[in-house]
This record gives C-alpha cells, sequence and structure tokens, in this order.
C-alpha cells in the first residue's frame, strides 16, 4: 500500500527575494537600450561598488566562483598549494583545483569556525602559493593572517558577505587582502540573480582580470584589440552582462537600507536568543565585525540534527547543512584530521536571514526553537 507524505506548509522560507519596482525598472531599462551584453550598466556597476567597498578596482564577472578562480589565476596560483579552511561552500576549493592547485585544508579555530592564524603558518611553505580566507559569518582577523602568510598573497572569499558590511580592526572587508571575492547569487543579501566581482587595489592585476574574464582577448583603452595579437593566453568566459549589471545597480543604490535591515534583523534574533542560553551564537574573532551575510548558532554535545527536523516539520525553512570540503569524496585524497572543522559543522546551524525576512518570521523562528527545548528538556 502507497503512502503520501504530508507536505509541511511552510511559514518561513529559507530565503526570499527583497526586490522592489527599482529594480524591475532598472531592468526594463537596460532592455530597451537595446544592448545585452557586457556594456555600460556593467561599468557603471563597477564603479559604484568600489565606492561602495572603498576599493580602487572591481571586476564583475558571472558568479563568486568565477571570481575565485580568475583571483587566484591572476595571483599565480596554478600548480602549487593553496592554504584554505574546509568550512565553507565546495565553491571556494573547486577554485583551487581550477586552477590545477592543490588545497591544504587549515585547521579552524574551535569556537569561531574561521581559519586558525597559526595553521596558516605552521603549514606555509616553499610551495604554497596563496591563502584563501573565508569571512563566514564574521571577519577573520586580517592583520593575524597577513602576519602569518608572510610574502604570500591573500585571497579574501567574501561570498558570503554583504558588501560594505563587516570589518576587521575598524578596516573594511574586501580591501585587506591582495584581492578579494563577492557572490551576487540569487539566495544573496544583494543580487544579480547570479553574479560575482574580484575586488583589488593592485593595478597591475586589473589588466590581467580584464583578460582572463574574456577568454583571453586582450582590451586597449577598453575596445577589444581585434587582431590575433590580442589573443596570448588561455582565459574564460566569466563576464557579466548589462540585465544582471542593471539589477545589481539598482541594489546597490539600496545598499544603506539593506544592510540597515539585516543589522535590525540581527539585532532582533539576538535579543531573542538570550532567553535560550543553551543555543550559543558564534563568537567573533578579535576586532571583527559581522558581515550581515548570514546568521548561524551552535548547539554542542549533539541533537543539531534533531534541531533541523523540528524546525523544518513547523515550516521553517533552513539551508542545506555544512559539510566541511574534506569530507567530500572529491576532496578525500587532500584531507587529513580536522576535528575542530568536523565538530563545529556537525553543531552549528545557519537560520533565515536576508533582507525581506519579516519581524512576525524572525518571532516565529525564536518561538520554534524554544518549542524545541520544551519538548526535548521539558524547559
Amino acid at each position: 500500500m502507497e503512502t503520501t507524505q504530508r507536505r509541511v506548509p511552510v511559514r518561513v522560507p529559507a530565503f526570499r527575494p527583497f526586490l522592489t519596482r527599482a529594480e524591475s525598472g532598472a531592468v526594463q531599462e537596460a532592455v530597451e537600450s537595446g544592448w545585452l551584453g557586457t556594456g555600460i550598466y556593467t561599468r557603471l556597476f563597477e564603479e559604484r561598488l568600489t565606492r561602495s567597498l572603498g576599493a580602487p578596482h572591481a571586476h564583475a564577472v558571472s558568479s563568486g566562483t568565477a571570481a575565485l578562480h580568475l583571483a587566484l589565476q591572476s595571483l599565480g596560483a596554478g600548480g602549487g598549494e593553496v592554504l584554505t579552511t574546509a568550512v565553507t561552500n565546495v565553491a571556494t576549493n573547486h577554485a583551487i583545483l581550477y586552477n590545477r592547485a592543490k588545497p591544504v585544508f587549515c585547521e579552524v579555530d574551535p569556537e569561531t569556525g574561521l581559519i586558525d592564524p597559526a595553521e596558516i603558518e605552521r603549514r606555509r611553505t616553499r610551495r604554497t602559493q596563496a591563502v584563501v580566507v573565508v569571512h563566514l559569518g564574521q571577519a577573520c582577523d586580517m592583520d593575524a593572517v597577513r602576519r602569518a602568510a608572510g610574502r604570500v598573497p591573500v585571497v579574501e572569499d567574501a561570498c558570503a558577505c554583504l558588501p560594505g558590511a563587516g570589518a576587521s580592526r575598524g578596516r573594511r572587508l574586501g580591501t585587506l587582502g591582495d584581492a578579494a571575492c563577492f557572490s551576487f547569487g540569487r539566495f544573496k543579501g544583494l543580487t544579480t540573480i547570479e553574479g560575482g566581482a574580484v575586488v583589488h587595489a593592485r593595478p597591475a592585476l586589473a589588466e590581467r582580470l580584464l583578460r582572463l574574464r574574456r577568454m583571453g582577448l586582450a582590451e586597449k583603452d577598453g575596445e577589444l584589440v581585434r587582431s590575433p595579437e590580442g589573443l596570448s593566453e588561455l582565459g574564460w568566459h566569466y563576464r557579466l552582462g548589462d540585465l544582471p549589471a542593471a539589477l545589481g545597480l539598482a541594489q546597490l543604490e539600496r545598499l544603506p537600507a539593506l544592510r540597515e535591515r539585516l543589522a535590525t534583523i540581527e539585532r532582533r534574533y539576538r535579543a531573542g536568543l538570550r532567553s535560550l542560553a543553551w543555543l550559543e551564537r558564534i563568537p567573533a574573532a578579535p576586532g571583527s565585525e559581522g558581515v550581515l551575510g548570514s546568521l548561524r548558532v551552535r548547539l554542542r554535545g549533539g541533537g543539531r540534527d534533531a534541531l533541523r527536523r523540528h524546525l523544518a516539520a513547523r515550516g521553517i525553512g533552513l539551508n542545506d547543512p555544512l559539510y566541511p570540503s574534506h569530507r567530500y569524496r572529491l576532496y578525500r585524497p587532500f584531507g587529513r584530521g580536522l576535528p575542530a572543522s568536523d565538530r563545529f559543522c556537525a553543531e552549528t546551524l545557519e537560520l533565515p536571514f536576508y533582507p525581506g525576512l519579516a519581524d512576525r518570521e524572525v518571532d516565529l523562528v525564536l518561538e520554534t526553537l524554544a518549542d524545541f527545548r520544551r519538548r526535548h528538556h521539558g524547559t
């Protein structure tokens, strides 16, 4: 006899787009311009992004993964070793493999889940060509990272950050490494539906990044070099077109409001979590400010999966669990014992956190968390 599983109505989605007439109007304007490729809207988006971040150069690309790929390639991280973290989306470490480099997993701080600078110093060798750090929920301690990396280039993976949010010792993320990478995917606080950017302050990188995102074809004075001499290295089809750039430009105009809304949601969660002492907030690294990209909580000693099931059964949407990269079959040849990384991923979960989240929905998430405790522990 066949049984059908009852579908639970979604009361709080894992994510909801936060778009207005400003975005639809900007896209319509770009459509009516008659140009669908990389053009004026892409350039305006890049210019506005540099002003928002306080960085001299920004190159818009097709995804955050593409940004990481090109950042590492432009810095010469190919064929050697790249120090990285396993506590991240696999896209971070895919970008290392794209460059035919070997990911060397560094252990994380057991409390923050961020890469441990002492591990960077211990595992850095003559074969190390780059270090990738991931700002996950909080900013990494970039002063400590730069000291540990020595002369090795550092790439900031800021794909889980809202642009312009988060800082390390008072300095804005995206300006503290040799290059920084952002994602503007459909689940991000600021979106172009699919897209990303490489941000940096090194003029020497700019020309090469422009070539690499356009299949290796050189540009001169903003124009394509239309001769065989204009192609001297392999590049990729990673450009961002005008339609998504127009959407992103409208979102950048609203960036202060997006940032304030996310900060308000974070404060509301924080206030509610004070009465749920059994559920820990992830502490910040020294000198770190929140990146307003995600909000994680921790349930020590087991029970995280039961909590996930409880939330899902009551219509609270959650993102997929974060698995450490070295546990995936693809990365097992590069794996080693990483107990702090394993424990952090096994004990934490990400709560719904996006600009379109209503106050009543935050309260519903908090009430459902409290209900879990009552049902399982009677308090």
